[in-house]
């Protein structure tokens, strides 16, 4: 909670878990996260609750649910590290063109996107399919219980493979893939809206006063953007979380140039978009590695790390472990250590491993500048940031 300054009065924090009910499965359950982000606005004082005047949200892209025709979930909230629409990938790419497919949306040819999760769904789950009336995202979800209505914005609907790249609205070719019709997806609001009073079921679980409005807001990443001062034009700006990205601000979309489609170019808000790439692996990979070496968490890793050279003694670390968005990498992409000898050890690894998702950020740097996106200061946020070791290894 913050005041029209900038100053945070209050703040609250919950774990949201990742549920795995089958082999390559990575959900959110709705119901939950709708119960824990109540619970949490509950929390505050009823003296700062009081005086909410607007509330806005931020939220993770690349997640998919389906609602049948009373609101209710039939799936869980299928996140970016879901791995099952890898499995039906193969004849996705064969039903559609995937070059026009990345010209119309900006999203490259890989499985994590909506689009392939939806694909997963009628090809794997084709009942579950049928049934659904809607298809959203996990921050529609949480906006549209606060909305009264379904309602998605652009910077997190550009991530699903269906939204046109300068249209702003759901793309007709995207849809023919699917054999959707809009109407089985959210309306599309600018994020910046006033979408009006909140809904008065969600007033009453939230505990937030009838006063408050509600404002779509951005992705998480695009947040943190607008937090560290990435307006700014010549500011690149990199969130380090579970997956990471490293993006600038333009004025037109940027597709890449080459055959490879290695550029993602998203709404932010009403004529700006941003340019760069997310990275599926960043603070996941660390977490796997708190968890393989029985540690307490990553300053524990960091202390490990720091005992080890930059470069890990020749040791190299690719972080893979959910694929890639880059189409060069790929979905079935896995992460692997090279050139081990019997000196290395975890140290090696921890480090080896923060290097290695560095040098990708590194290579969308490397696309950025190669498409014209000049970037003379970069500033980074997200939990990341909290390692010392980490945002220095970057710098370097």
């Amino acid at each position: 909670m913050v005041n029209d300054r900038g100053a945070v009065l209050a703040s609250r924090e919950a774990v949201n878990p990742i549920l795995r009910p089958e082999p390559g499965a990575a959900e959110h359950d709705p119901e939950a996260l709708w119960r824990t982000f109540a619970a949490l606005c509950r929390s505050l004082p009823a003296r700062l609750r009081e005086r909410v005047s607007a509330v806005t949200l931020a939220g993770y892209q690349l997640s998919l649910m389906a609602l049948d025709a009373r609101g209710r979930p039939l799936t869980g909230i299928m996140t970016l590290l879901d791995g099952r629409s890898q499995e039906s990938f193969g004849t996705l790419t064969r039903r559609c063109d995937m070059r026009r497919l990345y010209r119309r949306t900006g999203c490259p040819p890989v499985a994590q996107y909506p689009l392939a999760k939806a694909w997963w769904l009628k090809t794997r789950r084709p009942a579950v399919f049928r049934r659904t009336t809607t298809f959203l995202g996990g921050k529609d979800w949480v906006l549209s219980r606060l909305a009264g209505r379904l309602v998605t914005e652009p910077s997190v609907s550009s991530a699903t493979q269906l939204l046109g790249l300068r249209t702003g609205e759901w793309d007709p070719y995207a849809l023919r893939v699917l054999g959707l019709d809009a109407r089985r997806l959210p309306a599309v609001v600018p994020a910046e809206r006033v979408l009006g009073p909140l809904d008065a079921k969600a007033r009453r679980e939230t505990g937030l006063p009838a006063s408050a409005v509600l404002v779509p807001g951005v992705y998480d990443a695009a947040a943190t953007l607008l937090g560290i001062g990435g307006m700014t034009p010549g500011v690149g700006a990199i969130n380090l979380g579970t997956s990471a990205m490293y993006r600038t601000v333009i004025r037109r979309p940027a597709l890449d140039r080459t055959r490879w489609m290695r550029l993602q170019t998203y709404h932010l808000i009403r004529g700006l978009w941003l340019g760069g790439a997310g990275v599926n692996n960043a603070g996941n990979v660390r977490a796997w590695l708190v968890r393989l070496f029985g540690l307490q968490d990553e300053r524990a890793l960091d202390a490990l790390a720091a005992r080890v050279p930059p470069g890990a003694d020749g040791a190299l670390g690719l972080p893979f472990l959910t694929g890639d968005r880059d189409p060069r990498i790929g979905g079935d992409a896995a992460g692997a250590f090279l050139r081990l000898r019997e000196r290395h050890g975890a140290g090696h690894l921890a480090r080896a491993a923060t290097e290695g998702i560095c040098y990708k950020l590194r290579m969308v740097g490397d696309l950025m500048r190669e498409h014209g996106m000049r970037v003379h200061a970069v500033r980074a946020g997200g939990g990341g940031t909290n390692s010392r070791l980490w945002v220095q290894t970057l710098a370097d």
